[in-house]
C-alpha cells in the first residue's frame, strides 16, 4: 500500500497528464481510480475487495491491467457495453470469470485475492490449473516440432482424425 504522500503525488501525475492529455485534443482512457489501484497493488495480485466499490469501468480497466497486464483497449469498452444492462454485482462477477477463463491469466500465474462475487475461489486451485496449462503447452510446442510421421502417429495413439 501507498502511504498518503505517495497517493498524492500519484494523483497529481495523474491529473497533470490528464490535463496535458485534453489540451492536445485526446481523453484519458485509464480512469484515475484504475490508475491508483493498479500503482498500489503488486504484480499479479489483485484484492478484489479494495476494487468492488468502484465504478464499473473502472473495475474493468483495473483488473484486466493487474491480471492480464492488458493496455486499455476498444474490446475492452465492448465488453462493457455488451454487459451495460447487467447488475453491478452480475457485470462485476462476469469481468472476473472472462479473466478467470482467459490463458494469459494463468499464463501469467495471476492471482485473485478475496473474491466477494465468487467465494470459491482458491489460489490452490489456481496454481493447478497454472500447472497443468503449462504442461499441456510444453507437449504442443515440442508436438509441433515432430516430423508429419510422428504427428500422424500420435494423433493416432490419443484417438484423433488425420
Amino acid at each position: 500500500m501507498l502511504t498518503e504522500k505517495q497517493k498524492s503525488c500519484y494523483e497529481k501525475l495523474f491529473e497533470i497528464t490528464e490535463k496535458n492529455m485534453l489540451e492536445s485534443g485526446n481523453e484519458m482512457i485509464l480512469e484515475k481510480d484504475a490508475f491508483l489501484s493498479c500503482v498500489e497493488s503488486p504484480v499479479a495480485d489483485t484484492d478484489v475487495a479494495r476494487l468492488s466499490s468502484m465504478s464499473r469501468m473502472a473495475f474493468l480497466q483495473s483488473m484486466y491491467t493487474q491480471t492480464l497486464y492488458a493496455f486499455i483497449d476498444e474490446w475492452l469498452f465492448d465488453i462493457a457495453r455488451k454487459r451495460e444492462k447487467q447488475t453491478d454485482y452480475d457485470f462485476k462477477r462476469g469481468v472476473i470469470e472472462d479473466i478467470k477463463n482467459n490463458p494469459d491469466f494463468r499464463y501469467n500465474q495471476g492471482f485473485i485475492r478475496n473474491n466477494i462475487y465468487n467465494r470459491d475461489d482458491s489460489k490452490q486451485s489456481l496454481i493447478v490449473d497454472f500447472a497443468e496449462y503449462r504442461f499441456l503447452y510444453g507437449i504442443y510446442s515440442n508436438y509441433k516440432k515432430l516430423p508429419q510421421g510422428f504427428r500422424r502417429g500420435v494423433r493416432r495413439l490419443f484417438g484423433r482424425r488425420e
